[in-house]
């Protein structure tokens, strides 16, 4: 899988002349995506860098427990990292198509910290304010999301009709 992973972080680096994946391990705990960890160490002209990245792929579907779309994950994250003040981590891209990795998948920034969640969601001391916090949330970003989303929709037309 690494050496595919390599194929597609070309495409999301295209300045590298060299790329090597590390590290590369399942993220164990999830139900309805694969998840693996991994470091991207990408060699170019000015330098190296090295990525904290997440490989996440849809399950094989005789066994999904639910139907998404990595596009659709891809583009929400990145209106919500673009467009709003919610730390999130970059999405490089989809690769919608199963040849590469079985099923569709996507590759996104590993954020530093921990997994747990908040205690606002695991009655902690602030439990009786979770579904205030949620509301305020998605009302605050719904008309931006959905904004971006028109304007998306829009270029999009507007570009096929172009072409």
């Amino acid at each position: 899988m690494e050496a595919r992973l390599v194929e597609l972080l070309a495409q999301y680096f295209p300045e590298a002349e060299h790329i090597e994946v590390t590290g590369f391990e399942p993220i164990p705990g999830g139900y309805s995506r694969e998840t693996y960890r991994f470091d991207a160490h990408v060699r170019t002209a000015a330098g190296k860098q090295e990525h904290p990245l997440i490989l996440r792929k849809d399950p094989p579907a005789s066994v999904s427990i639910l139907q998404t779309s990595r596009a659709i994950e891809h583009d929400l994250i990145e209106a919500l990292r673009l467009h709003t003040n919610i730390p999130i981590g970059r999405s490089l891209g989809h690769e919608p198509d199963a040849e590469r990795f079985g099923e569709p998948a996507m590759v996104i920034q590993r954020m530093h910290g921990n997994s747990r969640t908040s205690d606002l969601f695991h009655d902690g001391p602030d439990a009786h304010q979770a579904d205030d916090v949620m509301r305020h949330l998605v009302l605050r970003y719904d008309a931006k999301m959905e904004r971006h989303y028109t304007q998306q929709k829009a270029d999009s037309a507007s570009a096929k009709a172009a072409a």
